[in-house]
């Protein structure tokens, strides 16, 4: 909607993600980066996995890929599809 491409980075190990457009005050991410206490991140990539999304929300770095997060006693994996963006969690 802003035409735009934003990036996100899930740090592996950590509960710590970042943003290198920025985040609308709106919005309902966390500007911190931080995840609640506990929550870890592990992903099929390098560390960090990196995500940046053009204009149009399609992937043009990290796409095909997915990001685990862990807290709780439970693990969801959240995946990225190429070329599209989706992004689901199974």
């Amino acid at each position: 909607a802003n035409r735009v491409s934003k990036t996100v980075r899930f740090v592996v190990g950590q509960s710590a993600y970042t943003f290198d457009a920025t985040v609308p005050s709106t919005s309902m991410l966390d500007p911190s980066g931080q995840l609640p206490p506990g929550v870890t991140i592990t992903n099929n990539s390098t560390n960090p996995y990196v995500v940046t999304f053009n204009s149009l929300g399609e992937p043009i770095v990290g796409g095909s890929g997915w990001v685990e997060v862990t807290g709780g006693g439970q693990t969801k994996r959240i995946t990225v599809e190429n070329y599209t963006g989706k992004a689901s969690i199974p």
